[in-house]
């Protein structure tokens, strides 16, 4: 699990330069999505958003198996890459920033700091090293369970959503609004305090004046409950829970926030 957490916290910072990316050429929305990420478990790349350039688009990735950032056309051709292991942030964003004129795009403000700040985990000013490979894909495979997972949210519940990865705490997660007084927010988080390991969380969120009664919230046979000052849902902290097991904590936990036995 330690490598685990390594490569995690790794991946949390190298993800920023998406973020900025895509903060610096995608709409802004309220909610902050245009900034965020999806991990493709086939090409084991983690995907900005599209950028709309003058009749075509691009979207930045990050390629971890070669190592570098990629700009690719709708095609999935790679317009541009550049070296991410064995430099650093800055070295690598002074990079892009040279570039973006080739595509029509002013570099003005795309380093400036994020509107958020994240653990620096002693690497800001710090070459990125190479992951190893078995590392990465002990990674992958959890981000690709966490991808499947809320795929059954969605599923289950019959309704469409957006499965992405969010810059700021780096959770694989999805939110939709069950029904006019219950949004539900699902995914995978990292490991913190005081969980050190990651865990799946799922939680609803009164809409329109709803609200909830835990005195009342049902046993579960996978994950815990988790009521505390500033959250409260259900946690699973087992990020290689199986299928089975996460389904059962998805059924157990929406009982009490939209199927009410009472």
């Amino acid at each position: 699990m330690k490598n685990y957490l390594q490569t995690d916290q790794q991946m949390h910072q190298m993800a920023q330069t998406i973020a900025k990316f895509n903060r610096s050429f995608v709409p802004a929305l309220l909610d902050d999505s245009h900034t965020n990420l999806y991990f493709d478990r086939v090409g084991n790349k983690l995907y900005g958003r599209w950028v709309q350039l003058d009749g075509s688009r691009v979207i930045m990735a990050l390629n971890i198996e070669r190592g570098c950032y990629e700009l690719l056309n709708s095609s999935r051709k790679v317009l541009k890459s550049f070296v991410a292991y064995n430099q650093t942030i800055a070295q690598v964003e002074n990079e892009m920033e040279l570039f973006f004129p080739a595509l029509g795009l002013k570099p003005d403000g795309f380093k400036a700091d994020l509107h958020y700040t994240i653990p620096l985990y002693g690497w800001l000013e710090q070459p990125m090293q190479p992951i190893v490979k078995e590392d990465f894909l002990a990674w992958a495979n959890v981000r690709s369970n966490a991808n499947h997972a809320c795929e059954a949210l969605l599923g289950y519940l019959q309704m469409e959503g957006e499965v992405r990865i969010w810059p700021h705490h780096f959770d694989t997660g999805v939110y939709l609004e069950a029904n006019p007084h219950v949004g539900i927010g699902f995914g995978l988080a990292m490991a913190d305090n005081p969980n050190e390991e990651p865990y799946y969380y799922l939680a609803g969120y009164g809409l329109n004046s709803q609200s909830f009664d835990y005195s009342t919230i049902p046993t579960l046979s996978q994950g815990e409950w988790r009521l505390t000052k500033g959250w409260n849902g259900a946690v699973l902290a087992q990020p290689l829970a199986a299928q089975q097991a996460i389904g059962d904590f998805i059924k157990e936990t929406l009982s009490f926030y939209i199927h009410p036995s009472t």
